[in-house]
């Protein structure tokens, strides 16, 4: 492990202060394990209890915080210190575990980049510079190859396998106090790197069945004790706080990480497990999660003018997921579920969602002219989802899946975009003797990210007997737009007041993306709700367009003016062909023998508005309400059943195609 790097000095009081910078985390070594040997582990103590038979890690060093926290008259921003990245980690296993106990882990292969550094609140007159949270370190590589090896737990949450690349995430930037504020950033997130897993020659890997041979009970050990975890997931970006003072410009968030390439190679293997949230094989690359926007705060008086602005910091975008593949090295795969909610197996490609953008409060009051300004900082993008591969044309994915638990399909394929973050609100009021204007804008929703493409090539035998469990399902979804900000305005004068709000405007759905599947072999189930086959293409929905609401009250002359967000347009669906040879039978009741759906993502809703003035002379309060948004489009829907295939159900609502 690298060691953390050293935390800057705290401030004290000065007239002006550059406060020092966090040390940068160390960087870690790589780690490689051959075991043909026995390693047995057996842990007491319960949930308070942590350990795997065979551990190796590879881990970066934390940042160090940045210093300050101190008055200062004039502040400069500092820096936190940057995460270690990590270094690659291997185990090759050939040899017999065995863990017994709660949180026993088989195997367990980790590669983690350092968290990024944080940054102090800081008080001051004047500040000049913005600071920045310390990046998170990027992971490295991670595998685990298990040829003829054997790995069994008995204990709840007692992985088999757990194999993961992980991005640092990124430190936070404490929030500023003062006549004036300058943005800073949150820290951005680390990338994970490849997760790889790779079983042949006889593997075996079991969950929840005893070890002393003694006969199993119905509430045996081994619940959320999946035989096979590879993940690789980007770090997290670093939020900003609240900047408080008469004319702030508020902070942003960190990027997220993007998520990397998760690989397995299948061979001959059998994975099994025997009790509740215990999937066979869960393959999963995940983006960070963008870092959402600070706050601001804004407050002005005066005798004479008086100005009050503040403007919320923006979400970040969320980071990527990465490529989920799965190649076949030869032999048929065999993988058994006993429990609910246990799939088979499930691969995942998921974006991060983005970061919500912040608040802003303006408040003013002067003797003669008072103004306030608020607008909501904007929400970040989603990520995209990368694609998902299940064997070629040349070879492909040989399995036999059995599951008996509710909600667990057989195999499931999903590229889903992360959803964009909501726009910041706003609050906008000033008051003043002769004259008032207040101004308030919503900030607008990020984009949701867009799903991605599916290309499976299965030759496989799949059967699941419980409800809501298809045999083989497949989807790519976009991700949904973030909502628009709300806005709030308030004006009141003796003499002139105007008072203006607009709802922020809405993020557009992401996209669903191309599925192609080919499979050849046998679908069968007998739950309800279970179709053998389910392809699922789905644009996100738009965002919902942010409400505006405008007050005025004046003694001469008053407006009101108020325009609510436009929503979010929904994202198309992509394209999905189907090429089956073989049986697809179901005797459960909805449940098809094959399902396919295009939707496009519904359009957004426009913003409420509301508006209501009062003055002696003249008054006008007018109220306009967003647009509402235009639905995505479906895709094409291509399906091709091949002679001597049969597709056969026997219950009510089930139809075969």
């Amino acid at each position: 492990a690298g060691g953390q790097g050293g935390n800057a000095g705290g401030g004290g009081k000065a007239p002006w202060a550059k406060n020092p910078s966090g040390g940068n985390g160390g960087f870690s070594g790589p780690v490689s394990i051959l075991n043909e040997g026995s390693i047995a582990l057996s842990l007491t103590g319960g949930l308070d209890a942590q350990g795997a038979a065979l551990l190796a890690q590879s881990v970066g060093g934390q940042g160090g915080n940045a210093g300050g926290g101190g008055f200062s008259f004039v502040t400069y921003g500092n820096t936190a210190g940057s995460g270690g990245p990590s270094d690659e980690v291997s185990i090759q296993h050939r040899g017999l575990i065995t863990a017994t106990g709660t949180n026993a882990i088989g195997i367990n292969a980790q590669s983690v980049g350092g968290g990024g550094g944080s940054v102090p609140n800081s008080t001051s007159l004047i500040s000049v510079g913005g600071s920045s949270g310390g990046a998170g370190g990027n992971a490295n590589n991670s595998s685990v190859e298990i040829d003829g090896g054997r790995v069994h737990t008995y204990g709840d949450y007692g992985i088999g396998v757990l194999v993961q690349s992980i991005g640092g995430g990124g430190g936070s930037v404490g929030g500023q106090t003062g006549l004036n504020t300058v943005g800073s950033t949150g820290g951005f997130g680390g990338d994970g790197e490849e997760a790889q897993v790779s079983l042949q020659n006889g593997a075996v890997i079991t969950t929840g069945l005893r070890l002393d041979g003694q006969s199993d009970t119905q509430d045996g050990q081994g619940v959320h004790s999946p035989a096979v975890i590879a993940q690789s997931i980007g770090g997290g970006g670093g939020n900003a706080g609240t900047n408080t003072g008469e004319i702030t410009i508020a902070s942003s968030g960190g990027d997220g990480g993007d998520g990397g390439t998760v690989q397995t190679e299948l061979g001959a293997a059998t994975l099994t497990t025997q009790r509740l949230f215990s999937p066979g094989l869960l393959l999963q690359s995940i983006g960070g999660g963008g870092g959402n926007g600070g706050s601001t705060k804004s407050a002005s008086e005066s005798s004479t003018i008086s100005v009050a602005v503040a403007s919320g910091g923006d979400g970040a975008p969320g980071g990527n997921g990465g490529q989920v593949q799965i190649s076949a090295l030869g032999g048929t795969t065999q993988i058994i579920t006993r429990g609910g909610f246990s799939s088979g197996m499930v691969l995942q490609s998921i974006g991060g969602s983005g970061g919500s953008g912040g608040s802003a409060f303006s408040a003013s009051g002067g003797g003669t002219y008072s103004s306030s300004v608020a607008v909501g900082g904007n929400g970040g993008t989603g990520g995209n989802a990368e694609s998902i591969l299940i064997g070629d044309s040349a070879a492909p994915v040989s399995a036999n899946i059995s599951t008996t638990g509710v909600f667990s399909p057989g195999i499931t394929l999903q590229a889903v975009g992360g959803g964009g973050g909501s726009g910041g609100d706003s609050n906008a009021y000033s008051a003043g003797g002769v004259a008032s204007g207040s101004v308030a804008v919503g900030g607008s929703g990020g984009k949701g990210g867009d799903g991605g493409p599916i290309t499976s090539y299965l030759s496989s035998e799949i059967q699941t007997t419980g409800f809501q469990s298809p045999a083989l399902s497949l989807a790519s979804i976009g991700g949904g737009g973030g909502s628009g900000g709300s806005s709030h305005s308030g004006g009141l004068s003796g003499g002139f007041s105007g008072s203006l709000a607009i709802g922020g405007t809405a993020g557009d759905g992401g996209s669903g993306q191309t599925i192609s599947s080919t499979f050849t072999g046998s679908l069968l189930t007998s739950g309800d709700f279970s179709p053998g086959l389910s392809l699922t293409n789905i644009g996100g929905g738009g965002g919902d367009g942010g409400m505006s609401l405008s007050l005025s009250g004046a003694g001469l002359a008053s407006a009101a003016p108020s325009v609510g967000g436009t929503g979010g347009g929904g994202g198309n669906a992509g394209s999905s062909e189907l090429s089956f040879t073989g049986t697809s039978a179901t005797t459960g009741r909805f449940a098809p023998a094959f399902s396919a759906r295009s939707i496009g993502g519904g359009g957004g809703n426009g913003g409420l508005s509301l508006s209501a003035s009062a003055a002696s002379t003249v008054s006008v309060g007018t109220a306009v309400g967003g647009s509402g948004a235009t639905g995505g489009v479906g895709g094409d829907i291509t399906a091709t059943i091949n002679t001597g295939s049969v597709l056969k159900t026997s219950n009510l609502q089930s139809p075969g195609l």
